[in-house]
This record gives C-alpha cells, sequence and structure tokens, in this order.
C-alpha cells in the first residue's frame, strides 16, 4: 500500500526554488498528493464537477512550476556564463512553455541573444538551453501524466453512481438526463484520461447528448403476487 503523502500537491511544488530543492522533488510523492487531495471528494453532480476542476486545477500550476524549473536549470548549465544576460534567461524561463513546440526557434532566439560572446559560445549556450528545455519539459510532462493517472482511477470509481444515476427511477427525466451525460464523459476519462487536459467540465458535458435509458422493471414474483391479493 502507498504511503498518503504529508503535504499537499502544491506545496510540495512551492517548495522548490534550488537545484537542490529540485533534486529532493519525487514525482511519485506528487502523484500521491494529488490522489489523496481526491479521496473523499463527494460524488454528487456537484461534486463530480469539483473534483474534476480541481483536478484541472492542478495543470496551470505545474506550467508555473516548468517555469521556474527551466530557471534553475539554466542558472546550473550557465553557472559560470555571461553570454546571456540575467533578464533574458529570467524571461526565457517565464515563457519557456512558447518553444514545447519549436525547439529550432528557442535555440535560434538563445543564439541569438548570446552571439556577442561569439558563434561557438552563442552555440554551446544554445545546446545547454535547448538540453535544459527538454528536462523541464519531459518533468512537466510526468506531473501532467501523474494528473491524468489520477483522474482516470476517479473517474472509473465514480462511474458506477452515474450509471445508477441515468436509470433511476425515482428521479425525473430532467435529472437522469443530466447523469447520462455525465456517465459518458466519465467513461471516456476513464478509458482516455488526457481529455481532462483539453477542456473544462462543462464544455466536455456538452460535447454529450442524454440517452434515455429505458428503466426496466423487475419482473414480480409469484411470492409478491399472492401478497398483492
Amino acid at each position: 500500500m502507498l504511503a498518503t503523502s504529508a503535504k499537499p500537491p502544491q506545496q510540495l511544488l512551492d517548495e522548490v526554488h534550488t537545484a537542490a530543492g529540485l533534486a529532493r522533488f519525487s514525482i511519485d510523492a506528487f502523484a500521491r498528493a494529488v490522489a489523496d487531495a481526491r479521496a473523499d471528494d463527494p460524488r454528487d453532480l456537484e461534486g463530480l464537477s469539483a473534483t474534476d476542476a480541481a483536478l484541472r486545477g492542478h495543470l496551470p500550476a505545474i506550467d508555473a512550476f516548468t517555469a521556474r524549473v527551466m530557471k534553475i536549470a539554466l542558472d546550473v548549465a550557465l553557472a559560470d556564463d555571461t553570454a546571456l544576460a540575467p533578464a533574458f534567461r529570467t524571461n526565457l524561463a517565464a515563457t519557456i512553455l512558447r518553444y514545447h513546440d519549436d525547439r529550432d526557434l528557442l535555440r535560434e532566439r538563445v543564439a541569438a541573444a548570446a552571439g556577442r560572446a561569439g558563434p561557438t559560445v552563442a552555440a554551446a549556450v544554445a545546446d545547454h538551453a535547448v538540453e535544459a528545455a527538454a528536462g523541464a519539459f519531459a518533468l512537466r510532462a510526468a506531473l501532467y501524466d501523474a494528473v491524468v493517472a489520477v483522474a482516470r482511477v476517479w473517474a472509473a470509481a465514480a462511474l458506477p453512481v452515474a450509471i445508477a444515476g441515468a436509470r433511476d427511477r425515482r428521479g425525473d427525466d430532467s435529472s437522469r438526463a443530466r447523469w447520462s451525460v455525465v456517465e459518458q464523459e466519465l467513461t471516456a476519462v476513464a478509458t482516455e484520461p488526457a481529455r481532462l487536459v483539453a477542456a473544462p467540465w462543462a464544455s466536455r458535458l456538452a460535447s454529450f447528448t442524454p440517452v434515455d435509458h429505458q428503466v426496466i422493471e423487475p419482473e414480480p414474483s409469484f411470492g409478491s403476487l399472492i401478497e398483492l391479493d
């Protein structure tokens, strides 16, 4: 059994400000903290919406953490280098996600900024920056995966509640319709949890059409018929 995390996810991210702190940071501890924070969430309609929002709320926090990781990595890699001005390093780290899908552009901009030190130095500095970015992006992906994994487990665990609600003959048509789209969304998240990242809960629910499940009453037993007589 995994031990529960003693710290909330945000605190684990916020504690990292140095290379030593980054070395101590544990992806597994973050994953456990995310799961622990959602362990007792209610599974009514409002509770499911709130849980989804809370899970999605980790994503911008991870993005901010990624920028900080990039700054730490740059400071370590270029500790004895003055080719990049401190202000440029800070701005580069803060905007690093812009280069997630374009490492060549990152390399070009860093090399241009370091150009006054000469082409050889500029190329080496650019290499360091791209390597630092690759590490920051890899950590970001791992943390996103941790949140998505918790979402998958949560969706699978909550699905029976939605299935029951979508077929509850005691509820009205509106209630069953709401539960029906929730059932479809939870089914989708349980099988393709990365959809959590794509859009908020309400937008994802809006992509589904309620299914009118036939509420089948059980056939009366012979004994119950006798009691009715």
